[in-house]
Parts: structure tokens; sequence; C-alpha cells
């Protein structure tokens, strides 16, 4: 019979041979985490960038508000029984038509930025002269605008009078065959005569458009050009500007806007600006107020002051010259002195 103190020490040698390789693993890892950069004392390295660039367009959403155009009264000058129209809703009247007929005679329409005061004869000079002189003109009768009635004037106004039956050697144009326009007057949006009406100087003829609409935005003026856009339709807004008022592009937003007074808007600059980007981590604000962030740790790297007011997500905007620049990227973890003055 074999003894069983001798049948125990192949099992004790491998006991031992399991034993020692476990207990120098477990000393190697002690040692392993002993010298570990990830265990907490362990000092943290300044994480140095660059400071990078991006395009800011300054978008914002807005409203804009529709301004209609305006209206005025056009009114007559002449007295007497209608006896034709010739101006209809709708139908603009422009310079030398016939806009009516009274007591059987034209009354032919004159655009200007204020109606004549008098009849024009020989001899007068003045502004109401070189307007008459202009309708004239302009229907073929006379030929230059001196503001003075000469022998020239007084031949167009003969020739025009016998033209429209008040005489072939009438040199007086009177104000009774002509009807003011206002400029920038549209056409007609309601008409207050009727043919057979009796009618007398300053009689309420029709109500015209004067005018466009307009669109005004809900923003301050910019010192750059900008674009506004409403649902699919973008229109140019220019330096200063905080209104839109050219007609194809009023007409562009307003088949947006619909029916409505009022809509929303988004206003962006023209042309996106270059600006230089840091980690928003990088940022400090110190006690003083102050806002800047740092080239290097302690002792390797001094404060850039900034002025952090805008940005996008985990950055802070700064000036485009620094674009390339180093940035450290943790100064909380790897300064003593977070101070904007130092």
């Amino acid at each position: 019979m074999v003894s069983r103190k001798f049948a125990l020490k192949p099992i004790v040698g491998v006991v031992l041979l399991l034993i020692v390789p476990l207990a120098v693993g477990a000393s190697l890892a002690v040692w392993a985490l002993s010298v570990s950069p990830l265990q907490s004392d362990a000092p943290v390295a300044p994480l140095i960038a660059q400071v990078q660039t991006a395009a800011r367009s300054n978008s914002g959403t807005t409203s804009v508000t529709v301004v209609p155009a305006g209206e005025r009264i056009v009114k007559s000058q002449a007295s007497g029984l209608v006896t034709q129209i010739d101006f209809t809703i709708g139908d603009s009247i422009g310079q030398g038509e016939i806009a009516m007929w009274v007591e059987g005679l034209p009354i032919f329409a004159y655009v200007a930025a204020t109606p004549l005061h008098r009849d024009i004869s020989n001899g007068m000079t003045g502004q109401d002269v070189s307007t008459a002189q202009q309708l004239l003109s302009d229907m073929g009768y006379l030929t230059g605008v001196d503001g003075v009635v000469g022998p020239n004037t007084v031949a167009a106004i003969r020739a025009f009078n016998s033209d429209a039956g008040r005489g072939s050697t009438n040199s007086v144009l009177s104000l009774s065959s002509l009807l003011w326009i206002p400029v920038g007057s549209g056409e007609p949006r309601t008409v207050e005569v009727e043919v057979g009406d009796e009618i007398t100087r300053h009689t309420p003829l029709y109500t015209a458009v004067v005018g466009s609409p307009s669109i005004t935005i809900d923003t301050e003026g910019s010192s750059v050009n900008r674009i506004v856009t409403v649902g699919t339709a973008t229109v140019p807004l220019g330096a200063g500007q905080t209104s839109i008022t050219d007609p194809e592009d009023v007409a562009a937003l307003l088949d947006q806007i619909g029916g409505e007074t009022s809509a929303v808007a988004t206003v962006a600059d023209a042309e996106p600006a270059e600006v230089g980007t840091v980690p928003a981590s990088s940022v400090i604000a110190d006690a003083a107020g102050g806002v800047c962030y740092f080239t290097g740790p302690d002792g390797k790297g001094e404060p850039v002051s900034i002025a952090a007011a805008a940005g996008a997500s985990g950055v802070v905007d700064v000036d485009p010259s620094l674009i390339g620049t180093p940035v450290l990227v943790n100064p909380r973890e790897t300064r003593s002195d977070l101070s904007c003055n130092s």
C-alpha cells in the first residue's frame, strides 16, 4: 500500500504552481495601478487646440407687417353737367388723356406734384407755368419748358383750345379744361360721379390709390445687406433698411403672406461673415467681469480677452484675426491663475 503522505505530494505541487503565478499577477496589477495616469491624483495634461473658423449669417426670426397703399380723392376743376366719364375703376389715367366730358367738352388729365391754381395766359411765369408747358409738350403742342408764357407757349395754348373745341383764337389755358392727377396716384378705386350729375369745382370725382403697398420688418437697421425670407420667397433688404418697397419684392412676399396683415419671417446677412471659434470649455469669466481664454497653462500662456456675445452649440465666436492661434481647451484643470487681467 502506498503511504498517504507520499500521495499528497503531487497535489501540493500543483497547488503551488497555481498560487505563485496568481500572486505575481496580483502584485503586477497593484504596481500598474500605482503608476496609471487614470488615477485621480495624477496631473492633467494641458490640451492645446487652435482657434477654428466658421461662417455666421446672423440669422434670426422676426415678423413682417403689410402696409397697404394710401388713398387720395381726385376733385373736379370744372363746373357743369357731366356728359361722359372716361375713367373707370382699375384703369389709371395718364398725362394728356381725356378723363371726362363736361357740357360736351373734354377734360384733359395732367399729372403733377401740385395743381394749377390759376388760368395760364401770356406773360406769366412760375412753376405752375412749367407744369402747364409740360402738359402741352407731352401732348405735342410745344417744344421746351422754361416757365415763361411767351409766343411759343401762347401758340401752343391756342392750338390746344382749338382742338378741344374751346375756340381757335383762345390763348388762355383754363383750369376748367383740365383735371389734376397727383403724382404717384394709381387707378381709381371708387367712382363718385355719374353721367348727368351737376358738378362744381372741388366736387369729388373718384378715389385713387396713392403709392404702393410696402412691408415693414420688425428689426433694427444693419450696417450690412441682408435678406428676408417668408415661406419660400426671399428678397433683399439693403443696409440700414427696415422695410421692403420694391414692387416685385413686395409682390413676392405678399404671395406668401396671403390675405394676412403679418407673418413670421427670417432675417439673415446676405453674405455670411467669417469668425473665429473656440471651445466653450476654454472660455473663462473671472471675478472682475473679464471674459477670456488662455493660450497655454500657467507660465506658458497669456489671456486673450474676447467679447463672448455670440456663438453656436459648444463654441464661442471670437475675432477672425485669431484664427489659427493656440487656445487652451481645459484651463480650469491645468491653470491655477484664471484671471483675465494677468
